[in-house]
């Protein structure tokens, strides 16, 4: 008896077939995870700039002379000091002008 060499059509057919439904899985798996690594970069994204915010607000609000609230509470109004035109010059920031 002769020995056969190569692959008959249905090992060529079944193989192609496991590796198509091996390559669609990664794939699969591959744009799912970009999706999730999308969403969490724009919650980071958004959480960012609402720290931001607050730290901005905070730091405002720790330099008012005076704070009121009014609107049943919705509403705080500060009163700053004035900015002179002088700048420090260790600084970079304005000055206070005196008096308050």
């Amino acid at each position: 008896m002769r020995k056969r060499r190569g692959s008959s059509i249905v090992e060529v057919v079944m193989g192609a077939g496991l590796m198509m439904l091996i390559t669609l899985g990664t794939m699969s798996l591959l744009v799912s995870g970009l999706r999730y690594a999308t969403r969490t970069t724009s919650d980071l994204t958004m959480s960012t700039k609402n720290a931001q915010a607050l730290r901005w607000i905070s730091e405002l609000s720790r330099g008012a002379m005076t704070a009121t609230i009014t609107n049943a509470g919705s509403q705080i109004n500060f009163a700053l000091p004035k900015d002179s035109a002088v700048t420090d010059a260790y600084t970079g920031e304005k000055e206070v002008a005196y008096p308050l």
